[in-house]
């Protein structure tokens, strides 16, 4: 599924459609403002294994302490 959010005008229905994916075990790709980065909830071990396998797709290690996952939260009370 591909969507295309409007950065100024967000439509709702869309965002919800995001929340869904995140809710449901889904990874998900998103702009910033360098690339592209791959999201998931960290409330759901199995979203964690499949981003953990897509960045180690290419070396087959599976979950690899080397390269570390990292979190975005609006503040530090997310954390």
């Amino acid at each position: 599924m591909l969507l295309s959010i409007n950065p100024i005008n967000p439509q709702a229905r869309l965002i919800q459609q995001v929340v869904d994916v995140l809710n449901n075990d889904g990874v998900i790709i998103y702009p910033t403002d360098t690339v592209y980065g791959l999201g998931c909830s960290i409330f759901s071990k199995k979203a964690m294994k499949r981003l953990q396998h897509i960045k180690n797709s290419n070396d087959h290690s599976g979950m690899n302490p080397k390269k570390p996952l990292t979190f975005i939260c609006a503040n530090q009370t997310e954390v």
